[in-house]
């Protein structure tokens, strides 16, 4: 989300809250989340179960060399539990984090934005960069 997204919906959720407006979709509501880059040592399930049970709604996946959600562990089946796992909980997923010291290469662009569409964040696989 950025600055513009953020002013108007806070803008807008409080007129509604003020004049006594339901929120009419979850999907464009604000989220409270939280970045599995600080929770290096757990399983990504695990992750997940214990920031649904905290309060959470939206999870950020770290996939850097070293976390349990980074591309290499993932396989098919895995990414396919990790979605059933989303939907279970009730997380929304947000953009993955990779942490570079450069610039991303075309080569990382495909990985993530593939492994947006396995874990459902993308509706459709649009892009391919070469």
């Amino acid at each position: 989300m950025n600055r513009r997204q953020f002013i108007t919906t806070t803008a807008t959720g409080s007129a509604g809250y003020v004049l006594g407006a339901k929120p009419t979709s979850k999907s464009n509501s604000l989220t409270l989340g939280f970045s599995l880059y600080g929770m290096k040592t757990l399983k990504t399930g695990e992750a997940l179960r214990r920031l649904s049970s905290i309060g959470y709604d939206s999870v950020e996946l770290c996939l850097n060399d070293g976390w349990d959600a980074a591309p290499k562990n993932l396989t098919p089946k895995r990414r396919k539990a990790l979605r059933t796992l989303l939907e279970e909980v009730e997380l929304k997923l947000q953009q993955p984090r990779i942490l570079h010291r450069y610039v991303y290469t075309i080569k990382t662009v495909n990985i993530i934005h593939k492994l947006q569409v396995d874990l459902g964040r993308v509706k459709l696989n649009s892009l391919q960069l070469k």
